[in-house]
């Protein structure tokens, strides 16, 4: 017995030395540091953004990395970003942009780099090559909005649900320059056509996200036209017309990059972009060794791309709508 118990003691010695010569076993392991940056027009830069706050609590706990939050103001990124090499970072995540990475791939400093929120091709950058240790991920709003379309269509002109009326007319609200606005109105215009051809869609732009006075109007139009549901793609003019929406008795559909637990009681349903599953995702895909760098696209299946019913709608919209939103986002849909 007492040879079984020095043996294990042995053993244990020699698991606790390899243990400790990695890191463990009395010394707390060296942890990966990943930099997340944070740059202009993402949700939270300068303020609070639940997402981006889950997002590294998560890497945090379950990945165990020491994460470093910058802001960038804008202006050359690769300067800042090669002095960091110094201090231990290997992984940089970059929220909301793709351009600002394009001279990074010239960088030989061995720290990798991947934007996500959208990808070069949408910004006018070459393709990144699989080796380049820089990878663009464009998130697939578009199957996001196909379902927005989808469910439009088809509670549209529906008899007693309160906010339709008779007329199949929907409204969508975009700001064309706003990053991803080609595939939020694709993704819409599509699945109002796949459900219903012969719905119409009363389609108003905005010269910025922030343009209240003009959503107003937007409203105005197309309430005049009949339209009873309508999507919004994201911006800050959102709450004007759910605030309307409330006062005069139509339904919205909108696109969060930002959710909040509130739901307007005009709140319909919400597509929302999760920058904390592809903070996660990208930390474990890019963090190791592995490869598959380049200009990527993440949707529904990443679980990146999130749509739901407003909570008070989901017992109260007919079956037929319910069923009509189990149909698979269309392999051909693509924004590009």
């Amino acid at each position: 017995m007492r040879g079984m118990i020095r043996f294990f003691a042995s053993l244990t010695a020699l698991l606790c030395a390899a243990l400790f010569a990695a890191g463990g076993c009395g010394e707390e392991a060296k942890k990966a540091t990943l930099l997340l940056i944070e740059t202009p027009g993402v949700p939270g830069n300068g303020g609070d953004n639940p997402l981006l706050e889950a997002g590294v609590r998560q890497l945090e706990k379950e990945l165990s990395m020491r994460v470093i939050e910058e802001e960038w103001p804008g202006g050359d990124i690769t300067g800042a970003l090669g002095a960091r090499v110094d201090t231990g970072v290997d992984l940089a995540l970059v929220l909301g942009r793709g351009d600002i990475i394009l001279d990074q791939a010239s960088l030989d400093e061995g720290l990798k780099l991947v934007g996500l929120g959208v990808a070069l091709r949408d910004v006018g950058g070459r393709a990144l090559g699989e080796s380049e240790g820089v990878a663009a991920v464009r998130y697939k709003a578009e199957e996001g909005a196909y379902l927005s379309g989808i469910l439009a269509a088809s509670l549209t002109a529906t008899r007693g649900v309160a906010g339709v009326n008779p007329e199949a007319v929907v409204g969508y609200i975009g700001c064309p320059a706003s990053a991803q606005e080609k595939a939020w109105r694709l993704g819409f215009e599509r699945g109002v056509a796949d459900v219903n051809p012969d719905c119409a869609v009363a389609e108003f732009d905005l010269a910025s996200p922030d343009d209240l006075a003009n959503a107003r109007s937007a409203v105005d139009a197309a309430l005049k036209l009949k339209a009873d549901i309508f999507f919004c793609a994201p911006g800050p003019y959102q709450r004007e017309v759910l605030a309307l929406a409330g006062a005069r008795g139509f339904l919205v559909i909108t696109a969060d990059p930002e959710p909040t637990e509130a739901e307007p009681e005009a709140l319909l349903a919400r597509t929302v972009l999760r920058d904390d599953l592809a903070m996660f995702r990208a930390a474990r895909l890019f963090s190791g060794d592995g490869g598959g760098y380049g200009d990527l696209e993440w949707g529904r299946q990443e679980g990146v791309v999130d749509f739901s019913l407003a909570s008070r709608f989901t017992g109260l919209l007919p079956l037929s709508v319910l069923q009509a939103l189990d149909r698979q986002v269309p392999a051909d849909l693509q924004a590009h």
